[in-house]
């Protein structure tokens, strides 16, 4: 399989549930922040997120922010979460998805990677051999950087869901 392509393509990172992850034997999630768990750059979680948070807190779930933005985007952001993080991550390269499952203690291959990109997110997770899950962006970037990205991925997002 490519490393472009996700495991698995979900309309929201609420539609991983406690019964999703133990399908996959997994205990532990790594986020990403921007489009996945809030609209991109804005300082509060999504609707709903909160709640989904502490339903795989209940249900014996790890988790941890993993996010290539600055420590000043994230620590807040995590904080209001109650989650630990690991900024300037260097994704799609493995540093900080390593550096996470050791914060975690779990082994990767019992760690789902969960984003938005599939530059950053998917291909990094692929990379360390973990399961992957791409969500849909909660709105689209407006730089000539991300619309790049964006346009790229469409094609892999179309192929995966065919």
């Amino acid at each position: 399989m490519s490393i472009f392509m996700p495991d698995y393509l979900l309309h929201s990172v609420l539609d991983v549930t406690p019964d999703f992850l133990a399908g996959l034997h997994c205990s532990a999630v790594l986020l990403d922040v921007d489009n996945t768990l809030a609209v991109y750059g804005k300082p509060e979680p999504a609707a709903g997120i909160l709640e989904w948070i502490q339903m795989l807190r209940q249900a014996g779930i790890s988790m941890i922010i993993v996010s290539n933005n600055t420590r000043e985007r994230v620590a807040p952001f995590a904080g209001k979460l109650g989650l630990d993080f690991v900024c300037w991550s260097c994704k799609p390269l493995g540093f900080g998805i390593r550096r996470a499952c050791r914060r975690l203690n779990v082994p990767r291959k019992k760690a789902v990677m969960i984003g938005d990109q599939i530059l950053t997110d998917v291909v990094g997770g692929n990379l360390q051999r973990m399961t992957t899950v791409l969500v849909e962006p909660y709105e689209m970037e407006t730089t000539a950087f991300f619309k790049f990205k964006r346009r790229w991925e469409r094609k892999y997002r179309e192929r995966f869901r065919a």
